[in-house]
C-alpha cells in the first residue's frame, strides 16, 4: 500500500527524524505510519490523503463500472474505488482523450509521494465540469446516476479514482470479497436509482391496450386492472399512511431563489405542472416555505424532476423507521426456483400527504408557488413512511414468500404452481389498497 499525500501548501517543519523515516526503504511500514501520523498535526489540516494499491495486476483492486457523459457522447470505464482517498480524481490523458470540458480549482493542491518527493504533473490546478457518472447496481437491477466533479491529477494506471467524497455521499454496501457494491442508501434511492427495463407489462409507456393484455400472463388476466396506468395518476385517498412531516421546535423554515432554467427545461417544466395540476398531485400554494427546483438528465436523455428538500429535510424530526437490510434479503430468498419481481408505478405519489403538512412541500418555479398532494421525491422521511406502508400491506406474507425493498416487491416460491398462488395473493392484497 502506497500512501499519496495531497496538499494545498508544503509543511516546511517536519522534523528531521520523521524525514529520516519516510527516506529509510528498510522501515516500509514505519514510512506510512510517521507520515499518517504526522497529518494529525496542526499545521497540517489541510492534507488531503490519496491511498492507491500498489499492485502490478490490479487483482486486489475494487473496479466500478461506470459510463461518464461528455456533452452527447458517453464512454465507458472502469473506475477504481478507494476508501483511502480523499478526493475524486480523473486522469489528465483520458481528459484530453474524452474532452472533458475543466474549470480552474479555487484552491490549486500539490500532490507529494510519501518520501516528499513531488508526484509527476506538478500541482492539481484544475476539475471538470458537473458530469453525469452511471453505474449499474447489479444486485438491485438498476442504474445508478449522479453528476460528480473530479480532480484532474497524472494517474494513467487508474483512470478514474472515486475516493471517500463518493463514498461517504452515497454511503453504498461494499462486499470487498465478491467486489459488490450495492447502493441502498435512502438518498440514492430517492435521486440516483433508476429502474432497468423489466417485463413490459410494468412499465411500457408505449404499448397499446390490447397489446398489454397479451403481455400479462394468462393466469392473472382476473387481476390486468391492477396493471393500469391510469391507477398511478388518480389522487390516492387520505389514510393513516399519509405521509407526515413534523418540524423540529424553532425550526427556521426554508426559502430559496428561483433556479434560472433552460429554454428546453422550462418547457418540460410546463408539462410537468400541467399534468400534476390536472391529476390533482399539487396545487398553487401560499406557504411561507419554498423549496428550490431543478432538473438532471437521465442516461437516456429525458429529464427528471428534482426539488431540493434539504433545507426542509434539516428541520424535520427523523422517522426511524428501518429500511431491509439488502443482504439479508438476498439470503433469504437465494433457495427458492422461481421469481416475480413487481415495481409500483407511481411509487411514492401513491401516498398522500397528511391533512395540514402540504404546505411544507412547496416548491418555487418561475410559474409560481405549488405544494404536493402526495409524498414527493427527496423528503427525507419518505423512503421510511414508503417501507412501511408496503410492509403493512403485504405483511401477512413477508418473509413467508415475499420480501419488500421500498417500492419493489420480489415474490418467490419453489415451483410454479405455488407461485402462481403467491402472485395472486400479492395482487389481490395491492388491488385491495388500490395500488
Amino acid at each position: 500500500m502506497s500512501l499519496l499525500w495531497a496538499k494545498r501548501s508544503f509543511c516546511q517543519r517536519l522534523s528531521n527524524q520523521t524525514k529520516e523515516q519516510a527516506r529509510s526503504s528498510s522501515e516500509g511500514r514505519s514510512q506510512c505510519t510517521s507520515r499518517v501520523g504526522k497529518l494529525k498535526h496542526p499545521r497540517c489540516r489541510e492534507g488531503l490523503l490519496l491511498g492507491v494499491t500498489v499492485d502490478p495486476s490490479q487483482s486486489r483492486h475494487l473496479k466500478l463500472e461506470i459510463r461518464v457523459q461528455v456533452k452527447k457522447e458517453i464512454y465507458f470505464k472502469k473506475a477504481l474505488v478507494d476508501s483511502g482517498a480523499t478526493g475524486n480524481c480523473v486522469d489528465v490523458q483520458l481528459v484530453r482523450a474524452w474532452g472533458i470540458p475543466c474549470i480552474e480549482k479555487k484552491n490549486p493542491e500539490i500532490i507529494q509521494a510519501v518520501d516528499g518527493k513531488l508526484l509527476t504533473g506538478g500541482p492539481v490546478t484544475l476539475q471538470t465540469i458537473p458530469l453525469s457518472m452511471i453505474c449499474e447496481d447489479k444486485i438491485l437491477r438498476k442504474n445508478h446516476e449522479k453528476k460528480i466533479i473530479l480532480d484532474v491529477i497524472h494517474a494513467p494506471q487508474y483512470g478514474i479514482i472515486l475516493g471517500l467524497p463518493w463514498l461517504t455521499h452515497h454511503i453504498p454496501e461494499i462486499n470487498w470479497a465478491e467486489r459488490q457494491i450495492v447502493f441502498s442508501s435512502a438518498l440514492c434511492n430517492e435521486q440516483c436509482l433508476q429502474k432497468n427495463q423489466v417485463p413490459k407489462v410494468c412499465n411500457s409507456n408505449t404499448a397499446t391496450a390490447a397489446e398489454k393484455e397479451t403481455q400479462l400472463p394468462k393466469q392473472y388476466s382476473s387481476y390486468k386492472d391492477v396493471f393500469d396506468e391510469k391507477g398511478a395518476e388518480t389522487l390516492p385517498p387520505h389514510r393513516s399512511y399519509d405521509c407526515q412531516i413534523d418540524l423540529a421546535p424553532g425550526a427556521t423554515l426554508p426559502n430559496c431563489r428561483v433556479y434560472a432554467l433552460s429554454e428546453h427545461e422550462n418547457q418540460h417544466l410546463r408539462k410537468y405542472l400541467d399534468q400534476f395540476l390536472e391529476n390533482g398531485f399539487i396545487r398553487p400554494s401560499k406557504s411561507p416555505a419554498a423549496s428550490p427546483l431543478f432538473f438532471v438528465p437521465k442516461a437516456n436523455g429525458e429529464l427528471r424532476t428534482c426539488i431540493d428538500y434539504r433545507g426542509l429535510n434539516k428541520v424535520t424530526i427523523k422517522n426511524k423507521y428501518p429500511l431491509p437490510l439488502i443482504p439479508v434479503l438476498l439470503e433469504q430468498v437465494k433457495r427458492a426456483k422461481i421469481y416475480t419481481k413487481l415495481d409500483l408505478r407511481g411509487a411514492y405519489h401513491l401516498v398522500g400527504m397528511r391533512e395540514g403538512d402540504e404546505w411544507k412541500t412547496a416548491f418555487k418555479t418561475r410559474y409560481g408557488l405549488f405544494e404536493y398532494t402526495v409524498m414527493p421525491f427527496g423528503l427525507c422521511n419518505a423512503p421510511a413512511a414508503f417501507q412501511f406502508f408496503l410492509n403493512d400491506v403485504l405483511r401477512e406474507y413477508l418473509d413467508i414468500f415475499a420480501i419488500v425493498y421500498i417500492d419493489d416487491i420480489l415474490i418467490y416460491s419453489d415451483n410454479e404452481n405455488e407461485h402462481v398462488q403467491h402472485v395472486k395473493k400479492i395482487l389481490a392484497a395491492l388491488r385491495k389498497h388500490h395500488l
